[in-house]
Protein backbone atom coordinates (compact mmCIF):
# COMPACT_ATOMS: atom_id res chain seq x y z
CA UNK A 1 0.00 0.00 0.00
CA UNK A 2 2.90 2.41 0.29
CA UNK A 3 3.59 2.49 -3.23
CA UNK A 4 0.81 4.36 -4.08
CA UNK A 5 0.71 6.56 -1.17
CA UNK A 6 4.25 7.73 -1.98
CA UNK A 7 3.04 8.33 -5.41
CA UNK A 8 -0.05 10.68 -4.61
CA UNK A 9 2.41 12.25 -2.18
CA UNK A 10 4.77 12.73 -4.67
CA UNK A 11 2.52 13.75 -7.41
CA UNK A 12 1.24 16.88 -4.71
CA UNK A 13 4.30 17.15 -2.71
CA UNK A 14 1.97 16.28 -0.19
CA UNK A 15 4.41 14.49 2.68
CA UNK A 16 4.23 16.70 6.10
CA UNK A 17 6.57 16.53 8.48
CA UNK A 18 3.86 17.23 11.51
CA UNK A 19 0.41 17.34 11.31
CA UNK A 20 0.07 20.09 13.96
CA UNK A 21 0.34 22.45 11.11
CA UNK A 22 -0.83 26.20 11.99
CA UNK A 23 -4.08 26.24 9.45
CA UNK A 24 -6.59 27.97 9.66
CA UNK A 25 -9.75 26.24 11.36
CA UNK A 26 -12.52 26.05 8.81
CA UNK A 27 -14.95 23.46 10.96
CA UNK A 28 -17.97 22.89 8.65
CA UNK A 29 -21.54 24.42 9.70
CA UNK A 30 -23.76 21.43 9.27
CA UNK A 31 -26.81 23.50 9.50
CA UNK A 32 -25.97 25.63 6.89
CA UNK A 33 -24.23 22.93 4.81
CA UNK A 34 -27.64 20.58 4.65
CA UNK A 35 -30.18 24.05 4.07
CA UNK A 36 -27.24 24.88 1.53
CA UNK A 37 -26.89 20.98 -0.51
CA UNK A 38 -31.21 21.02 -0.27
CA UNK A 39 -31.58 24.14 -2.22
CA UNK A 40 -32.49 23.72 -5.49
CA UNK A 41 -31.23 27.92 -6.22
CA UNK A 42 -28.02 27.42 -4.61
CA UNK A 43 -24.80 26.87 -6.19
CA UNK A 44 -23.90 23.88 -3.69
CA UNK A 45 -27.35 22.13 -4.61
CA UNK A 46 -26.22 18.88 -3.85
CA UNK A 47 -27.03 16.65 -7.14
CA UNK A 48 -25.33 19.29 -9.66
CA UNK A 49 -22.26 19.23 -6.97
CA UNK A 50 -22.09 15.39 -7.93
CA UNK A 51 -22.89 15.39 -11.77
CA UNK A 52 -19.79 18.11 -11.45
CA UNK A 53 -17.42 15.88 -9.24
CA UNK A 54 -18.00 12.78 -11.16
CA UNK A 55 -16.86 14.49 -14.23
CA UNK A 56 -13.82 15.42 -12.43
CA UNK A 57 -15.07 19.51 -13.16
CA UNK A 58 -11.64 21.15 -12.26
CA UNK A 59 -13.10 24.28 -11.71
CA UNK A 60 -14.58 23.04 -8.17
CA UNK A 61 -13.83 25.12 -5.53
CA UNK A 62 -12.80 24.45 -1.47
CA UNK A 63 -16.16 25.24 -0.40
CA UNK A 64 -17.83 23.21 -3.28
CA UNK A 65 -15.82 20.21 -2.18
CA UNK A 66 -17.06 21.17 1.57
CA UNK A 67 -20.55 20.41 0.69
CA UNK A 68 -19.90 17.92 -1.58
CA UNK A 69 -18.07 15.79 1.29
CA UNK A 70 -19.99 16.83 4.42
CA UNK A 71 -23.44 17.27 2.43
CA UNK A 72 -22.86 13.45 1.56
CA UNK A 73 -24.18 13.32 5.56
CA UNK A 74 -27.65 13.80 4.30
CA UNK A 75 -28.08 11.48 1.66
CA UNK A 76 -30.36 8.66 1.66
CA UNK A 77 -27.28 6.06 1.17
CA UNK A 78 -24.92 7.30 3.69
CA UNK A 79 -23.49 4.65 5.63
CA UNK A 80 -20.44 5.31 7.78
CA UNK A 81 -19.13 1.73 7.97
CA UNK A 82 -19.94 0.52 4.96
CA UNK A 83 -17.66 -2.51 3.47
CA UNK A 84 -18.54 -3.38 -0.41
CA UNK A 85 -17.84 -6.79 -2.08
CA UNK A 86 -15.57 -4.84 -4.32
CA UNK A 87 -13.67 -3.47 -1.50
CA UNK A 88 -13.27 -7.41 -0.09
CA UNK A 89 -11.70 -8.38 -3.65
CA UNK A 90 -9.54 -5.35 -3.78
CA UNK A 91 -7.84 -6.90 -0.07
CA UNK A 92 -5.68 -9.58 -2.68
CA UNK A 93 -4.33 -6.50 -4.90
CA UNK A 94 -3.07 -4.08 -1.72
CA UNK A 95 -1.32 -7.42 -0.29
CA UNK A 96 0.07 -7.29 -3.95
CA UNK A 97 3.95 -6.83 -3.52
CA UNK A 98 4.16 -6.19 -7.58
CA UNK A 99 1.16 -5.76 -9.60
CA UNK A 100 1.10 -7.19 -13.11
CA UNK A 101 -0.50 -5.65 -16.50
CA UNK A 102 -3.46 -8.18 -16.43
CA UNK A 103 -4.28 -6.28 -12.57
CA UNK A 104 -4.93 -3.18 -13.60
CA UNK A 105 -8.01 -3.06 -16.02
CA UNK A 106 -9.45 -5.38 -13.10
CA UNK A 107 -8.59 -3.25 -10.34
CA UNK A 108 -9.79 -0.22 -11.98
CA UNK A 109 -13.74 -2.04 -12.72
CA UNK A 110 -13.32 -2.98 -9.13
CA UNK A 111 -12.66 0.89 -7.74
CA UNK A 112 -14.89 2.63 -10.08
CA UNK A 113 -17.45 -0.07 -8.85
CA UNK A 114 -16.85 0.57 -5.30
CA UNK A 115 -16.29 4.63 -5.97
CA UNK A 116 -19.86 4.46 -7.55
CA UNK A 117 -21.23 3.39 -4.06
CA UNK A 118 -19.18 5.48 -1.86
CA UNK A 119 -17.93 8.12 -3.61
CA UNK A 120 -15.08 9.82 -1.10
CA UNK A 121 -14.03 6.54 -0.37
CA UNK A 122 -10.22 7.81 0.21
CA UNK A 123 -8.32 4.54 -0.31
CA UNK A 124 -9.91 3.33 -3.70
CA UNK A 125 -9.43 6.57 -5.35
CA UNK A 126 -5.45 6.78 -4.12
CA UNK A 127 -5.39 3.39 -5.30
CA UNK A 128 -7.24 4.04 -8.54
CA UNK A 129 -5.10 7.25 -9.28
CA UNK A 130 -1.82 5.16 -8.67
CA UNK A 131 -2.69 2.24 -11.44
CA UNK A 132 -4.23 4.46 -13.92
CA UNK A 133 -0.71 5.41 -13.34
CA UNK A 134 1.26 2.49 -13.77
CA UNK A 135 -1.45 2.09 -17.12
CA UNK A 136 -0.01 5.14 -18.58
CA UNK A 137 -3.48 6.93 -18.31
CA UNK A 138 -1.79 10.13 -16.78
CA UNK A 139 -5.05 12.33 -17.65
CA UNK A 140 -7.09 9.94 -15.05
CA UNK A 141 -4.65 9.47 -12.69
CA UNK A 142 -4.45 13.67 -12.26
CA UNK A 143 -8.06 13.76 -12.35
CA UNK A 144 -8.52 10.88 -9.46
CA UNK A 145 -5.83 12.30 -7.40
CA UNK A 146 -6.76 15.78 -7.66
CA UNK A 147 -10.42 14.75 -5.89
CA UNK A 148 -8.57 12.68 -3.56
CA UNK A 149 -6.59 15.80 -3.07
CA UNK A 150 -9.03 18.24 -2.58
CA UNK A 151 -11.32 16.26 0.03
CA UNK A 152 -8.14 15.93 2.38
CA UNK A 153 -7.59 19.13 2.00
CA UNK A 154 -11.10 19.65 3.44
CA UNK A 155 -10.59 17.13 6.42
CA UNK A 156 -7.72 19.16 7.16
CA UNK A 157 -8.91 22.31 7.00
CA UNK A 158 -11.68 21.31 9.55
CA UNK A 159 -9.41 21.37 12.37
CA UNK A 160 -5.96 20.84 13.65
CA UNK A 161 -6.45 17.53 15.20
CA UNK A 162 -5.01 18.39 18.83
CA UNK A 163 -7.84 18.36 20.81
CA UNK A 164 -11.79 16.82 20.76
CA UNK A 165 -12.61 20.87 20.07
CA UNK A 166 -10.50 20.85 17.02
CA UNK A 167 -10.42 17.66 16.05
CA UNK A 168 -10.42 17.01 11.96
CA UNK A 169 -14.41 15.99 10.79
CA UNK A 170 -14.60 13.22 9.15
CA UNK A 171 -17.66 11.25 7.79
CA UNK A 172 -16.24 7.92 7.80
CA UNK A 173 -13.79 6.08 10.06
CA UNK A 174 -11.84 4.70 7.43
CA UNK A 175 -11.09 8.43 6.78
CA UNK A 176 -9.19 8.48 9.96
CA UNK A 177 -6.72 6.03 8.71
CA UNK A 178 -6.46 7.79 5.70
CA UNK A 179 -5.33 10.50 7.29
CA UNK A 180 -2.94 8.62 9.84
CA UNK A 181 -1.35 7.05 6.87
CA UNK A 182 -1.48 10.34 5.17
CA UNK A 183 1.11 11.91 7.60
CA UNK A 184 2.95 8.72 8.42
CA UNK A 185 1.93 8.21 12.08
CA UNK A 186 2.49 5.16 13.88
CA UNK A 187 -0.11 3.79 16.06
CA UNK A 188 -0.16 2.95 20.01
CA UNK A 189 -3.46 2.61 20.55
CA UNK A 190 -7.16 3.88 19.85
CA UNK A 191 -9.73 5.32 22.15
CA UNK A 192 -13.38 7.64 21.92
CA UNK A 193 -14.67 10.14 23.66
CA UNK A 194 -18.38 11.53 23.33
CA UNK A 195 -18.13 12.75 19.87
CA UNK A 196 -14.68 12.19 18.72
CA UNK A 197 -12.42 9.16 18.65
CA UNK A 198 -8.31 9.56 19.50
CA UNK A 199 -5.09 7.64 18.64
CA UNK A 200 -2.65 7.49 20.96
CA UNK A 201 0.71 8.09 18.82
CA UNK A 202 4.12 6.59 18.54
CA UNK A 203 6.89 10.17 18.92
CA UNK A 204 3.66 12.10 18.67
CA UNK A 205 1.15 13.87 20.78
CA UNK A 206 -2.44 12.62 20.14
CA UNK A 207 -4.86 13.05 16.84
CA UNK A 208 -8.10 13.63 17.19
CA UNK A 209 -11.12 13.28 15.19
CA UNK A 210 -14.73 14.40 14.74
CA UNK A 211 -17.25 11.83 14.52
CA UNK A 212 -20.48 13.08 16.55
CA UNK A 213 -22.32 13.96 12.75
CA UNK A 214 -22.33 10.32 12.51
CA UNK A 215 -24.95 9.83 14.93
CA UNK A 216 -26.55 13.56 14.45
CA UNK A 217 -27.53 12.42 11.37
CA UNK A 218 -29.46 9.44 12.80
CA UNK A 219 -26.92 6.55 12.24
CA UNK A 220 -27.33 4.07 15.06
CA UNK A 221 -24.85 1.03 16.01
CA UNK A 222 -25.81 -2.08 16.18
CA UNK A 223 -25.49 -3.88 18.93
Amino acid sequence: MKRFFVFICFLFGLIYSSYSQEVESNKPDYDRIKEAIQDSSSIFFYPQLMARFELSDPTLTEEEYKHLYYGYLFQEDYKPFRISPEEKEMEKYYNKVILSKKDYDKIIQLATSALSKYPFDLRQMNFLAYVYHLKGDETLAMQTANKLNAIREVILSSGNGQTCETAYHVISINDEYDILKFFQLEIKSRGAKAGCDYFSLKKKSDIYFDISQFFATGFKVKK
